[in-house]
């Protein structure tokens, strides 16, 4: 079980008012969030680098590709989330995830350079962003069924920190282990992180608020198509997909244009992965800079609209 020190349940309390109970869950949750972040970004600079190895060109197919999948995977998703307790799905996905990266590992450490090392690199890059959609997801779906709404407001961005300061870890790890041992290591330590997010998120289980938090849902959850039929019908739902298809598109522009001007500077995986690494870490430190006094003080008193 994971056990706060009083100095980090200070620590947290100077950074969003934490009443009397919560102050172990809030712990729990942001270590759980570091260590799933801190996964989620060792892979990234990775996944970036290798979508170079080969033709440039093709990286706007391997986008689609992506969406492909994603479309393919989110109804199994779905039906899982709607038939499985959290208890049970949550190590489901980690140890399938962890599994995946180690199969990775094998294929680009051992394939031999030409095809059979290219088509590894393009299905690591379409594995990866989906992984790095549904990660979060299922992370957020149990801080949903941990804290109250009104927990959240006070709590979520805080909790978001840890999620920052671990992506920020998992740049350093990149960087260093592509510069000492070579990018396919990265992906076993990724693993690694994951596994100890699962580890946490068990705890957190533990530790959660008693006085009033909601217990796990027992009826199982609407269908895909249920929810989609929830967000056609809901112009707040219709709004944040709007959102978030505008700055899907703008995000993926930005990438082919970073993805171009990388390809044409830097020559070999471990060097554009370490380029990548780098990058990563310096937003990743610049976000905390206002994440930490700021975004849980806004959301409190402005809320979430």
């Amino acid at each position: 079980m994971s056990r706060a020190s009083p100095f980090s349940l200070r620590l947290a309390s100077r950074l969003a008012p934490v009443s009397p109970g919560e102050g172990r869950a809030l712990f729990a949750a942001s270590a759980c969030l570091f260590a799933l972040m801190a996964s989620s970004a060792a892979l990234r600079p990775l996944r970036d680098a290798l979508a170079l190895s080969g033709d440039e060109q093709q990286l706007p197919w391997m986008i689609a590709g992506t969406l492909g999948a994603t479309a393919l995977v989110h109804p199994v998703f779905a039906a899982l989330v709607a038939r499985l307790p959290r208890s049970a799905f949550v190590p489901l996905v980690a140890h399938a995830s962890a599994a995946a990266l180690c199969a990775f590992w094998v294929a680009l450490r051992f394939a031999p350079e030409g095809p059979a090392r290219l088509a590894a690199a393009r299905a690591f890059f379409v594995w990866a962003g989906v992984f790095n959609l549904f990660a979060p997801s299922v992370f957020w779906g149990l801080m949903a069924d941990v804290f109250r709404s009104d927990q959240a407001l006070r709590l979520f961005g805080v909790i978001g920190v840890g999620g920052t300061l671990g992506a920020a870890l998992g740049s350093l790890v990149a960087a260093s282990l592509v510069a000492r041992v070579g990018p396919a290591w990265v992906l076993l330590a990724s693993a690694l992180l994951l596994e100890g997010a699962l580890v946490l998120s068990r705890a957190l289980l533990l530790e959660r608020p008693p006085e009033d938090a909601p217990c796990l849902p027992a009826a199982p959850a609407p269908s895909v198509w249920e929810g989609a039929r929830r967000v056609i019908v809901s112009p707040y739902l219709l709004g944040i997909c709007a959102y978030l298809l505008l700055f899907t598109v703008t995000s993926t522009l930005l990438y082919l244009e970073q993805a171009h001007l990388v390809a044409g500077a830097l020559e070999g995986t471990a060097a554009r992965a370490a380029l990548f690494a780098r990058v990563d870490l310096a937003i990743n430190l610049l976000t905390v800079l206002g994440q930490c006094p700021v975004t849980s003080r806004v959301l409190g008193a402005l809320g979430v609209a």
